[in-house]
């Protein structure tokens, strides 16, 4: 098979050079998110806007199929029959059809903008278990921070348990990024080991990305032993970092609620309980949060 290369000089097989091309003039199409979202919305609630849905399709099929399933997620009742008639499978945005073509895509991804992998997540999703067999490792045991930060990125969109590497070489990396986006897939990776103690030390991590990320973790792996690191960076009122704890504690379950609840009774740091407030609004605003409320 022939080889061609985009205009960063990576060497990638030519049957699908085209498609990539098209993928990136995809991405730089601004606005089109929105748009695809609009239109969705007016048809979900009962407009009849067949031939928008249509143009938009064709223009932007991977957005627009991306967008139908983000919206799926949310909705309900009659608006997601609506949406599911859509059928984003049976968009054809010529993705690649063979696990040795998906590791091509994957090779050239983790060298590119986020803007690109992020539209890549989604066609390179089905190949990920034949990914973790070679590309993938040998991707996060590269010698150099990026390829680690690229591969985890796509491991994080792709949000399915995978037979990961052991991650505690990135918990441990001297860039505070890979140590950061190692905290948000630890939920996806194999742990014969008890992740609390690395996730713990991480809340004392002098980056604040990291600080933030080790909230997240705290929360998807229900670590409730991390409740009095969450409710003390939750007090320090910290831009950003308060917010993080604020929401872990609302994913904990009971005890991260009973702390949320004991910050706002006492609500000595207004950060604080402004913070609070908000998980608890937004918590209270999802179909699965309220009914935990």
């Amino acid at each position: 098979m022939g080889t061609s290369s985009l205009d960063n000089g990576s060497e990638i097989p030519g049957m699908i050079h085209g498609w990539l091309a098209e993928v990136a003039r995809d991405l730089l199409r601004p606005g089109a998110d929105e748009e695809i979202r609009a239109c969705l919305a007016r048809y979900a609630a009962g407009a009849e806007c067949a031939e928008e849905l249509e143009r938009l399709g064709r223009r932007h099929p991977r957005r627009f199929r991306a967008r139908i399933e983000e919206m799926l997620a949310r909705v309900r009742g009659s608006a997601s029959e609506r949406l599911s008639r859509l059928a984003p499978s049976d968009v054809d945005t010529g993705s690649p059809t063979t696990p040795q073509a998906a590791e091509a895509v994957f090779a050239w991804a983790i060298r590119q903008a986020p803007a690109v992998r992020a539209g890549l997540a989604d066609e390179l999703r089905p190949y990920a278990l034949e990914l973790c067999q070679n590309v993938l490792p040998r991707a996060l045991a590269s010698n150099e921070a990026g390829p680690i930060k690229a591969a985890l990125e796509l491991v994080e969109a792709w949000g399915k348990a995978l037979p990961l590497p052991d991650p505690r070489p990135w918990l441990r990396h001297p860039d505070p990024e890979v140590r950061a986006r190692a905290l948000r897939i630890l939920l996806y990776a194999p742990l014969p080991w008890d992740p609390a103690p690395e996730v713990l030390a991480a809340f004392e991590d002098e980056s604040a990305e990291v600080r933030a990320a080790a909230c997240l973790a705290a929360a998807r792996l229900r670590l409730e032993g991390a409740v009095p690191a969450l409710v003390c960076l939750l007090r320090s009122g910290a831009p950003g970092q308060a917010q993080a704890a604020a929401g872990a504690l609302a994913e904990m379950g009971p005890p991260g609620l009973k702390a949320l609840g004991a910050e706002l009774s006492a609500a000595w740091e207004p950060g604080a309980a402004a913070a609070a407030l908000g998980a608890l609004e937004q918590l209270k605003g999802s179909h699965y949060g309220y009914a935990r409320l």
